[in-house]
């Protein structure tokens, strides 16, 4: 029991004692609130509240995410039992990270000596500010003098403080708003969200090529209630205009399949600024040295004069589609030059797609039976044979037929153009008494789009008697063996002639 007590009252020695009312702890931060990103100056006071003298007394802090300290330890050494006379002051520095929210933080702290300890806490207040950022600017790659176009850009809060209200406003020399879009005002956009703006703008037709700035005045009220103006800027850049600018505004074709007969029709609008005295509009028929396309009446060029600024012409060629084309989209030529008011002749080439798509067409061949002419109750073998003679490829190909033999499906799949297959169906054939049978026979199959196509058709099969073919059968044996009695009846005659 002595031993027990003693090895206590050696513990007791050694572990400090957790006491809640050892020390006296004041927390004194040097600010009311801390912004994301800086750094928080704590001044804590301690005092020894006990009777006892005490050594090696130590302050230490437990920081989480998103504050950190690089020194959580502050040695205050040896403190009398007098705590009115003689507290001693801890500092320590905390960091606030950068993307913190907006908060109250709590920080954990422990007072360590030779007899007691205490935990204590506090609170640090982190405010964060209000970060605009423009991001993914959008505009035409290519704004010409006098154009309307539609700017549009992601307004992003970085920060991590809620935006109550903002406004934007649009300030250039060279862009005006279009119409009475002057401003934009959002209301409450949180932290790291964004919003979408969008303004369309002109420019003057007298504006010169090259960058202009435009500033986007961003006018806000932040969490304490502040209003703040930032200014943002965007470059825009406005290409050089020709003298006269040949767009193609329009182009028809409808669908279109090889041998097929079309008329490309092409609107072009002049959007230049100057006059065209004269306009050669061409097709060039063939693509990578391959004919796509054959002029109806030998006119693959248009001739057009006095093409006046603003303004729009139709083009019309009558063509035909080769056809030994294969589906798919064929880029077309079409080669333009034009004699513009300052007296050069412009060569331009356009590009447009022709989206060519084959049509299958199913026929039917012909039909085969095995036997040719079967029995009546006999099996036969019926072949469907089938040709794919369009200018497409067919898929999901069957062949069904009914008949008095009953109904029949079966799958073929995929016939190619140009190319042949065939049905096969085995079956028996019942005496209905009849000397024909019909077969109704119904082809269905599906273009490259999936539309669906059908063919009907009907076939008659001769059927013949196997009772009438053993009845003959059993004749010509009968008159064999009356052929064989009589020859050797014939053949003993004359042999007893002889021996006579």
């Amino acid at each position: 029991m002595k031993k027990a007590l003693v090895l206590i009252l050696v513990m007791s020695l050694i572990v400090p004692i957790e006491a809640a009312d050892t020390f006296n702890v004041t927390v004194i931060p040097d600010r009311p609130y801390y912004k994301s990103g800086e750094t928080a100056r704590i001044t804590i006071v301690v005092a020894n509240k006990t009777n006892f003298d005490l050594e090696n007394v130590k302050v230490r802090l437990f920081p989480k995410k998103p504050l950190s300290v690089e020194d959580s330890e502050y040695s205050l050494g040896d403190m009398g039992h007098d705590w009115k006379s003689f507290p001693k002051t801890a500092i320590f520095e905390i960091d606030i990270d950068e993307d913190a929210d907006s908060g109250e933080y709590t920080i954990k702290g422990r007072i360590e000596s030779n007899k007691f300890s205490q935990e204590f806490d506090f609170e640090i207040r982190v405010i964060s500010e209000v970060l605009i950022s423009i991001e993914n600017v959008e505009y035409p790659e290519d704004i010409k003098s006098g154009d309307i176009f539609d700017l549009s850009f992601d307004l992003k809060n970085i920060g991590g403080a809620e935006i109550e209200w903002i406004r934007l406003n649009l300030i250039s020399e060279v862009f005006m708003p279009k119409g009475d879009d002057l401003e934009r005002i959002y209301k409450n956009i949180g932290p790291k969200e964004t919003a979408k703006i969008k303004f369309s703008l002109e420019t003057s037709k007298k504006t010169p090529p090259g960058t202009y700035p435009l500033a986007v005045n961003v006018t806000y009220k932040d969490e304490f209630g502040n209003i703040v103006n930032e200014q943002k800027t965007i470059a825009v850049k406005i290409e050089e205009m020709k003298n006269a600018v040949i767009d193609i505004t329009d182009v028809k074709t409808g669908k279109l399949s090889p041998g097929e007969s079309f008329e490309l029709t092409l609107k072009l609008r002049n959007s230049g600024s100057g006059e065209i005295k004269w306009i050669k509009i061409g097709i060039d028929p063939l693509v990578n040295s391959i004919p796509i396309l054959t002029p109806n009446n030998d006119d693959l060029e248009k001739l057009y004069k006095d093409f006046l600024p603003d303004s729009e012409i139709t083009v019309s060629f009558d063509l035909s589609v080769n056809e030994d084309l294969d589906s798919g989209n064929y880029p077309i030529t079409l080669n333009i030059a034009y004699l513009d008011d300052l007296g050069n002749i412009v060569n331009e080439k356009h590009i447009i797609g022709l989206e060519i798509r084959g049509v299958p067409r199913i026929v039917i061949q012909g039909v085969d039976s095995d036997p040719k002419i079967p029995f009546k109750g006999g099996e036969v073998t019926i072949s469907v044979n089938l040709e794919n003679i369009g200018t497409g490829d067919a898929k999901i190909v069957k062949v069904g037929f009914s008949s008095s033999l009953g109904n029949f499906m079966s799958y073929v799949g995929g016939i190619k153009k140009g190319d042949s297959s065939a049905a096969v169906f085995n079956t028996v054939i019942p005496d209905t008494g009849s000397e024909k049978c019909e077969i109704k026979i119904l082809v269905e199959y599906e273009d490259e789009l999936g539309n669906k196509k059908t063919l009907e058709d009907s076939y008659i099969i001769t059927l013949k008697e196997r009772k009438a073919y053993t009845k003959q059968l059993m004749g010509v044996f009968v008159l064999g063996i009356i052929g064989i009695i009589g020859w050797w009846y014939k053949k003993r005659r004359d042999l007893k002639k002889i021996m006579k």
